[in-house]
């Protein structure tokens, strides 16, 4: 079967690139129309045999109207119906071709594309784009409602995935070292008041020490180049090594806690990792240390160094400020509090912060004592950590909250329903997975 459609433009001699390309994209799309009709027509002549007798001798009886929406445009159909002159069956033999359609009018790549867009963007702005990119027309209630309905499906699919890689015997050889985060985002929420906390978790694997780029000798330099560089910040001293994850694995839930942590531990396993060699970097919130404790037993956890060390600095601040102490000796106390806490000496940290609370009661000291006594477990020598290669700091879990709940969800006017926010992270997770399993150079989010 070969269907033909041409293309015709009237081109004048002042119109513009812009104009030219516009002209060919809506000509186009024309024509796509044009020959879907044409291939369903083509199709329909090939099947005038009876299904039921299987006689040849059959004769049109009208048609029946269809309107499809497609990824280039909305297209109306007119699908013949025949009747057998043999055995009086009457048929619509197109019907079978849009089987896919499942009773309703959205193709399958249009489906496909508008979930695609409905958990990237805002609804209307996603039709919107739709529309300007491809031609697809389709309502943004229609959006949100295939989007939703696929994350739905697929947030089964997920959880129940999970629960059999658990239910499995785990895989006893030899596993990657690698880092577990764990943290949660709020969004708004219009079945409570305050809102709603979505849980995040990454796993990742892999790790890979980046080249530093070569810098260049400071004699070589005029005192311009050298200004300039000061100015955007570039030093010109030692470069630090950096290192990089390159495999990683997102899951997300608005679901409770625990329904998280089944789904990290069947990333883990998935991903290959080993426990023994791996840890769990979080801020000490207190449903992640229960997980962390039920499903990554075996880990080092370790509680993200910039969290804490934001706390115990307030602290200082604060006594500085109602004891009205100098500037010097806000500094000997920053410098010597912050090298213990660095290895591991929270004890003496304790006690200083403690002797302070003799002579004042300050909101900040009390936090920050609380704080240290309660995530003892997860505070240790984080220079021994460093040293043996572990994170200490929480920035990759902290940017999976933003990619997964912060883009999409914390926008100006949302609010959410806790079954629709599971569904559309959960879509979002599924991209950022595909997009990591892609060559590094073609991914969208590094």
């Amino acid at each position: 079967m070969q269907v033909q459609v041409s293309l015709t433009l009237e081109v004048s001699a002042t119109t513009g690139l812009a104009d030219l390309e516009e002209a060919i994209v809506t000509q186009g799309r024309q024509s796509m129309c044009r020959a879907l009709q044409q291939a369903i027509r083509q199709w329909e002549q090939r099947q005038r045999r009876c299904p039921r007798c299987k006689n040849d001798d059959v004769r049109v009886e009208g048609t029946v109207g269809r309107r499809v929406l497609l990824v280039f445009g909305r297209v109306r159909l007119a699908l013949r119906r025949y009747r057998c002159q043999h055995c009086l069956h009457r048929w619509c033999p197109a019907r079978h071709l849009l089987r896919d359609l499942r009773g309703q009018q959205v193709s399958p790549g249009l489906r496909e594309a508008a979930v695609l867009a409905g958990s990237s963007w805002p609804y209307r702005h996603a039709t919107q784009l739709l529309e300007r990119l491809s031609g697809a027309q389709i309502s943004a209630e229609e959006l949100r409602q295939l989007t939703m309905q696929q994350g739905e499906q697929q947030a089964c699919v997920q959880q129940q995935h999970a629960e059999q890689v658990l239910n499995a015997a785990p895989n006893e050889g030899k596993g990657e070292a690698g880092v577990v985060g764990m943290d949660g985002g709020w969004t708004h929420s219009c079945e409570q008041a305050g809102g709603m906390e979505g849980k995040v978790a990454v796993v990742a694997c892999n790790k890979q020490v980046q080249e530093p780029k070569a810098q260049p000798d400071p004699s070589q330099l005029t005192w311009y180049e050298l200004a300039k560089r000061s100015a955007k910040g570039k030093r010109l001293g030692p470069v630090h090594q950096r290192a990089r994850w390159m495999k990683r694995c997102y899951v997300a839930t608005f679901a409770p806690s625990k329904a998280l942590g089944i789904l990290a531990e069947a990333a883990a396993r998935e991903v290959g990792l080993d426990q023994a060699k791996s840890v769990v970097v979080a801020d000490g919130a207190q449903w992640i240390k229960q997980e962390a404790k039920q499903h990554f037993a075996k880990a080092t956890h370790i509680l993200d160094w910039f969290h804490l060390w934001r706390v115990v600095r307030k602290a200082i601040r604060e006594t500085q400020r109602d004891q009205q102490y100098p500037e010097t000796w806000l500094t000997e106390q920053i410098t010597e509090i912050k090298s213990w806490l660095w290895h591991g000496e929270v004890d003496q940290a304790v006690k200083r912060l403690q002797s302070w609370q003799e002579k004042g009661e300050g909101k900040a000291l009390k936090a920050a004592v609380t704080y240290l006594q309660e995530q003892r477990e997860w505070i240790g020598s984080y220079e021994a950590w460093r040293q043996a290669g572990y994170p200490v700091g929480s920035g990759i879990i902290e940017r999976a909250v933003s990619l997964v709940i912060n883009r999409r969800m914390k926008r100006r006017g949302m609010r959410w329903k806790r079954d629709n926010a599971t569904a559309l992270v959960t879509l979002r997770t599924d991209f950022l997975n595909a997009d990591w399993q892609r060559h590094p150079s073609h991914r969208a989010f590094v």
